[in-house]
């Protein structure tokens, strides 16, 4: 009679280890290429506010949204997310890095000057490509390491 409570006990305990293990998300981040696109402006150079940021999964929506300068190929968007960063006053920046936990993307930008850095962009547009992450459902943006804004999709 001790046997089969003593199996049970175990199974039981073996069940509740895999539960508990399964029900725990990684908090570590997962680094995630990224691929800057240069020399684009916006179809609608009306901006309402100083900072804008953009998440944008369909090249319809791309588009209407940004041209390329001459002899610049738009994205192919297949299995790739564009973010953004438009700024009403020109500046330079370049994109670093992305990364992703749970359901949030981080994508790292930092400030540079144009003349030292071959990466670094000048203009109102800076834009890249990221891979779409299945379980993502928001894009955070940081600029010299500082938190700017999120875009939920």
């Amino acid at each position: 009679m001790r046997k089969p409570a003593l199996s049970s006990f175990s199974f039981l305990t073996i069940i509740i280890v895999f539960a508990a293990c399964s029900v725990v998300q990684s908090k570590t981040p997962n680094r995630i290429g990224l691929v800057p696109l240069g020399q684009y402006s916006l179809v609608n150079k009306n901006l309402a506010q100083d900072t804008s940021y953009m998440v944008i999964q369909n090249e319809a929506e791309f588009g209407n949204t940004f041209v390329a300068s001459a002899g610049t190929n738009k994205p192919d968007l297949s299995g790739k997310t564009a973010v953004a960063i438009v700024v009403k006053n020109a500046s330079s920046l370049q994109f670093d890095s992305a990364d992703y936990v749970g359901t949030r993307i981080n994508v790292y930008a930092k400030t540079c000057s144009p003349g030292s850095n071959a990466a670094c962009n000048s203009g109102n547009v800076f834009l890249a490509t990221i891979p779409r992450v299945g379980s993502a459902k928001s894009v955070q943006f940081f600029i010299n390491n500082s938190s700017r804004g999120t875009v939920s999709f």
